[in-house]
């Protein structure tokens, strides 16, 4: 009993001196992080070195697109728009309209109940 006592002790000991040298050097990361973003006037960061070259193309090539939209890309910022003819969804023949019979299941989502009653989904 004593000695299963003492291994474990022991082996919580150790374990927590582990984790703590596993990340000895978390400090010094966190402080040259601080370093690398700096604050501008406008409230922006600026990110430094704390990309690799091929992520820090990518933010840029990203910051320079969200400068050259205009203001109605906020409300759709891929600049697609709603297109009835190419998004069409029939629903005529097979996926006309049938109301729900004694005995079909229909859920809470009525967006799920909608294409059940279409005939998208089995109808019962």
């Amino acid at each position: 009993m004593k000695f299963t006592t003492f291994a474990a002790t022991l082996t919580a000991g150790l374990s927590v001196i582990g984790t703590a040298k596993a990340f000895p050097d978390f400090e010094k990361w966190a402080r040259a992080a601080e370093e690398r973003i700096q604050i501008d006037t406008n409230g922006a960061r600026a990110v430094t070195d704390l990309l690799s070259p091929k992520v820090r193309a990518e933010f840029e090539k990203a910051i320079a697109d969200l400068s050259a939209r205009d203001t109605d890309s906020i409300i759709d910022p891929n600049g697609k728009l709603f297109d009835a003819e190419a998004q069409y969804v029939s629903v005529e023949g097979d996926h006309a309209w049938a109301p729900p019979k004694a005995g079909d299941t229909r859920g809470p989502c009525p967006g799920l109940n909608v294409l059940a009653n279409h005939g998208y989904f089995n109808r019962d």
